[in-house]
């Protein structure tokens, strides 16, 4: 077990201060190494201006004698031990260089790689995004590559082209509503020689990555089609789904987001139907794919209608069928979707 404390001097009880605040330090991405006799692990700093930092550290388990990857100013985390436990990947920023790094658990022959670029486009969530092979020679990564109109909306241009826009973004999209339109794709590099090789490019993003055991392929996760218009996936499991695009615009909380992207309200001009085509619903019965779908009771933002609505998909569609007849039905004044 690995702890962090701040020990503080005192003549007399008092309680915690502000300044203590800087001094307070955690502990995370905890790794082990393959023979069990060493942990990797990455305090988190905040000791200086500006956001907290991590730091790379390894103890021995028996005998503990912390050591630090880096030097005092340095920063990094998520170590990651090569397979046969020589040797230790890292992400970080060292001197003026700034990337993926590997190390030797004792903290020497610390050598850069390659540099890494990121995104403020917003993922649902990601997994592995480095991960070593099983010879332990070489490293897949992942990594930002500059998409369509990329040069634009980084540029002091006029107009700036944006093609996705960022709702409600945080500090680490980096307080901007204008996407950076960077797409994720995969890289590996060589660990002695350093030489990389791209092995993903396109429109779409690439992510949580893992090596097959003999070392031969990867596996990736991608939004290259939607789950409802394939059957190449063994199972899926989406997590507050947005089933239909119609019904979602009408009851989330967030009913102009769909304007800001379409750039009109939904009722107007053909909008529907461009809504409807898009939507997961309108192709379900095309998927053959085993669906676990997890979806919270309560979610305002996307509400469990959305999941119902796959979970009952009969009743759903005969529901569109007669609140939106097809087009020279008797008495028809709506259009359906």
């Amino acid at each position: 077990m690995i702890a962090a404390a701040v020990l503080v001097s005192r003549t007399h009880a008092q309680g915690l201060a502000s300044s203590d605040l800087s001094r307070l330090r955690s502990v995370g991405d905890v790794a082990l190494s393959p023979d069990g006799q060493r942990i990797a692990y990455t305090i988190t700093m905040r000791g200086r201006p500006g956001r907290p930092y991590g730091q790379p550290w390894v103890t021995e388990v028996a005998s503990p004698k912390p050591v630090r990857l880096g030097g005092e100013k340095d920063s990094g985390g998520g170590p990651l031990w090569s397979p046969d436990g020589k040797w230790l990947a890292f992400s970080g920023h060292q001197g003026e260089k700034s990337g993926l790094f590997v190390a030797r658990p004792d903290g020497s022959e610390i050598t850069f790689l390659t540099s890494t670029d990121g995104t403020n486009s917003p993922l649902p969530g990601t997994g592995n995004e480095v991960a070593w092979s099983p010879d332990s020679k070489r490293l897949a990564f992942v990594s930002a590559t500059l998409g369509e109109g990329a040069a634009d909306s980084n540029s002091n241009a006029d107009p700036i082209v944006i093609t996705r826009y960022l709702y409600k973004p945080d500090a680490g999209e980096g307080m901007t509503r204008f996407n950076d339109n960077k797409r994720l794709h995969i890289f590996v590099v060589d660990a002695a020689s350093k030489q990389v090789k791209q092995l993903t490019n396109g429109g779409y993003d690439e992510h949580s990555i893992d090596w097959s055991p003999d070392g031969s392929k990867l596996v990736f996760a991608s939004n290259r089609d939607p789950i409802t218009q394939t059957n190449g996936f063994k199972a899926a499991i989406p997590t507050a789904g947005i089933a239909n695009l119609i019904s979602y615009n009408y009851m989330t909380y967030y009913n102009q987001y769909e304007e800001m992207g379409f750039g009109q309200f939904l009722h107007q001009g053909n909008l529907m139907d461009v809504a409807w085509e898009r939507s997961a619903l309108k192709h379900i019965a095309a998927a053959h794919t085993p669906t676990l779908i997890i979806h919270g009771e309560n979610d305002n933002d996307v509400p469990i209608a959305e999941a119902e609505q796959l979970d009952a998909t009969d009743r759903s569609i005969a529901w569109y069928e007669k609140h939106f007849p097809k087009p020279g039905s008797e008495g028809v004044t709506n259009v359906q979707p």
